[in-house]
């Protein structure tokens, strides 16, 4: 009764507050600079209305003439932006691009994006996207599946390869750990601005876990020169609530961005135990977090630029376990202290571009489980460190660009166990250092015939007391000239992961050991992508094979001890296809799916042939939105395929469909402040499944976010 009064009132505001849509107005800056950008060509469409850019970079159109603006400057790439119901200013931030004329050549800054070199780079809009909470954000994308495991923490997978395949870059600068400790995903979403994703196997573009491809978290930058704040407070099931704040400043040159953020959840909820026929609760699921980001850009003379950026968060989190009886931890618990010191340069020269990029990192981390059984009882603590400088020079001539970069990486990782006796099992200080020699092309052709775009990589990767690595990316990109809507792209490379520390040096007990003689796991793998777009309708469909080989897992021996070996060989192909049309200015829809065939290739194994465990089949992703006036309105439908959770393929988790639907409203209160409210409910039907044996789903539940903006 409470919740249909509250849809009610919310409704109620809803249809009162509903009055015509408001003029569009908006400001255009460049990315990295933040500055106002004049004389900006500005095309609304379908209407076909155009203005340009004052002195202070605004410009305004009568929102009810299209749903679309195409922005265009010279020196700077062309930009179409989705006007969403609701919006009444817009801050554009366009990429300078190089100039290419015959016997001209104007450079353009480069930035923390990898979409500069590659050419099948996906990005997910954080601020656009309709869904609450950063995990249903990226679940929009087909290839990224997302799980939780025994420990409770969400991990991701893409096209069809673990998160510890996967290269996780925070500002273009790799996060990842040899630890295995990988705290992205843990990001806030009102921190984020967007996340590009690159499939394939990619070591030349991230060095070692770039199997499966790519993941940049793109963090919000103080973008603008106006002064502006932002407060949020979200609330949800199972007990979940969040607050935040952003605000943007500006101290003569110098621009700031402050961010805070809070979180707390029970996450207790009901479920069917299968095992005992019964209906039971699965607890221990709390979890808070506390973040805190700030951003400093600073003009340090005409030619030189500094971005200085910290990120502090404290978490901690219950350890559930599985829903079996030797498995389900009542007390355990998990809690990581993380801190990061990004420092990023930038020298304008005559002719080039230099960058000198500096990462900190540190995170420790606290697991217990004292009340348990002696068999699962565990007190430890685990230190992790990275240290990265990289010096990259950026140079353009005509149609020709290249960037040369020298990396150092140290990594760090100590593990003590606290338990009584258990000083035996601890791992004394390790230490990885990498230097890398690192290049990138991009070569240009425009023959009468076609558009190509060549883009090269290479990297070498000297790892000190290891094996080193010779790595290379490869892509082709087609545009004919008779029908330019149409590209067709090539991309081919290979990549390795080295093993973490854990794996190398375990010492839990005369049962469990690790395996100090491991080789790096190899992976090489080709796409191809043929794409067609207008101003409507966008049609994609791709074909990738990736080979993985020196796959690295824990099994046990004939003498009972549990250690990790370089055990098989992988191919994992796939199709992908994706469908986006808006048919209408107030309808828009899209449509992803993504097939993945993982099977097992090692020759010598009774398992060839045989299906790769927890790697979901398929999954496929249809959304539905609807514009009108001031009210978004979206339907989600996911559907995802079943996975085996044994080699032998006899036990397998079956495949599920979730719904889910939400709206947004914005309220103007004046010209300066706007209020956004959006609801969300996931799994509309509530559905069960398990995406990790037994590891039960929640069921039905809801979101209700406040965002209040002042200018």
């Amino acid at each position: 009764m409470k919740r249909t009064l509250f849809l009610s009132f919310i409704f109620s505001i809803i249809l009162i507050t509903s009055i015509c849509q408001a003029d569009i107005s908006g400001r255009v800056i460049d990315t990295h600079t933040s500055a106002p950008l004049s004389l900006v060509k500005v095309q609304l469409r379908p209407a076909n209305i155009i203005t340009l850019t004052d002195n202070e970079g605004y410009f305004s159109f009568a929102a009810d003439k299209g749903n679309k603006l195409i922005i265009s400057r010279i020196g700077y790439k062309e930009k179409s932006v989705e006007i969403n119901a609701g919006e009444t200013f817009l801050v554009i931030k366009l990429e300078p691009s190089d100039i290419k004329i015959a016997g001209i050549s104007i450079r353009g800054d480069k930035s923390n994006s990898i979409a500069e070199k590659q050419n099948n780079v996906e990005v997910i809009d954080v601020k656009k996207n309709v869904s609450i909470g950063l995990l249903h954000k990226l679940e929009t994308n087909s290839s990224l599946f997302i799980r939780e495991n025994s420990m409770g923490e969400k991990l991701l997978s893409l096209n069809g390869c673990s998160q510890k395949q996967i290269a996780i870059l925070v500002d273009g600068v790799k996060v990842n750990t040899s630890s295995g400790q990988q705290s992205a995903i843990q990001i806030p979403a009102s921190f984020i601005d967007r996340v590009e994703v690159s499939r394939g196997s990619n070591s030349a573009l991230a060095g070692s876990s770039a199997l499966g491809g790519v993941v940049n978290f793109i963090l919000n930058e103080p973008d603008t020169t106006q002064s502006k704040h932002n407060f949020t407070v979200t609330t949800g099931s199972w007990q979940k609530y969040s607050v935040n704040y952003n605000g943007t400043f500006e101290m003569n040159d110098l621009k700031i961005l402050m961010s805070l953020n809070s979180q707390t959840a029970k996450n207790n909820f009901s479920y069917f135990n299968k095992i005992e026929n019964s209906e039971k609760k699965r607890m221990n699921n709390e979890y808070t977090s506390s973040s805190f980001q700030l951003k400093l850009n600073n003009p340090l003379a005409k030619s030189i630029n500094q971005k200085l950026s910290f990120y502090l968060q404290s978490t901690k989190k219950g350890i559930p376990g599985q829903t079996t009886d030797y498995m389900y931890y009542k007390k355990a618990t998990a809690c990581s202290e993380l801190s990061r010191i990004h420092s990023k340069t930038t020298f304008d020269f005559p002719s080039s571009l230099l960058y000198l990029d500096i990462l900190y990192k540190e995170q420790t981390s606290h697991y217990e489980n004292t009340e348990s059984d002696v068999f699962h009882k565990y007190d430890s603590h685990n230190n992790t460190k990275i240290i990265t400088s990289n010096l990259s020079l950026n140079y353009t001539k005509n149609i020709f660009s290249s960037a040369a970069s020298i990396n150092f990486r140290y990594e760090s990782y100590k593990f003590d166990n606290l338990l009584e006796n258990g000083l035996e099992q601890s791992i004394p200080l390790k230490i990885r250092r990498t230097l890398s020699f690192i290049n990138h092309n991009e070569l240009e052709l425009n023959p009468h015939s076609a558009l190509y775009k060549i883009n090269s990589g290479f990297r070498y990767d000297r790892i000190f007391d290891e094996a080193n690595a010779l790595s290379y990316n490869l892509g082709l990109e087609i545009i004919p000239e008779f029908w330019h809507n149409l590209s067709l792209s090539f991309n081919a490379g290979n990549s390795y992961r080295l093993p973490e520390f854990t794996s190398l040096f375990w010492k839990g007990d005369s049962r469990v050991q690790g395996n100090p003689d491991l080789d790096p796991e190899l992976a090489h793998s080709v796409e191809s992508t043929l794409q067609w777009n207008n101003d409507l309708h966008t049609i994609s469909i791709s074909g990738f094979i990736n080979k993985i080989d020196n796959l690295i897992y824990w099994h046990r021996t004939a003498l009972g001890i549990w250690t990790p070996k370089n055990l098989a060989t992988a191919k994992i192909s796939g199709l992908r296809s994706k469908i986006q049309t808006s048919p209408w200015e107030f309808l828009s829809l899209s449509s992803s799916f993504t097939r993945l065939n993982p099977i097992n290739k090692t020759t010598d194994s009774d398992h060839y042939g045989n299906y790769l465990i927890y790697k979901s089949l398929h999954k496929w992703i249809t959304e539905i939105q609807f514009h009108l006036k001031k009210l978004n309105f979206y339907f989600r439908n996911k559907n995802i395929g079943r996975q085996f959770t044994n080699f032998d393929n006899l036990v397998k988790l079956n495949g599920y469909n979730i719904c889910d639907l939400g709206f947004s409203y914005e309220i103007d209160a004046s010209k300066n402040i706007y209020l956004d409210t959006k609801f969300q409910i996931t799994n509309v039907f509530s559905e069960s499944y398990e995406n990790y044996r037994y590891i039960p789903a929640a069921g039905r539940g809801y979101s209700f976010k406040v965002e209040l903006n002042i200018k």
